[in-house]
């Protein structure tokens, strides 16, 4: 699943509830790629990768 700003939109209930089914599916090994600027959706996911200028910046939780 691709989730492009998944929050951008709702009020913080229907935020907590979007990155909870979408945090439920990566832990049952679901793909799960979501991209926002929003720096605390980060804390719902095992693996974050930071993108600065257009490169990797970061790579948290990437296995080897």
């Amino acid at each position: 699943m691709i989730a492009d700003e998944p929050t951008g939109n709702l009020d913080s209930e229907n935020s907590a509830r979007a990155l909870a089914l979408l945090a439920g599916l990566a832990r049952d090994g679901k793909t799960v790629i979501t991209v926002s600027h929003e720096r605390d959706i980060a804390a719902h996911f095992a693996r974050v990768v930071t993108l600065r200028d257009g490169r990797i910046a970061d790579d948290s939780g990437a296995r080897a």
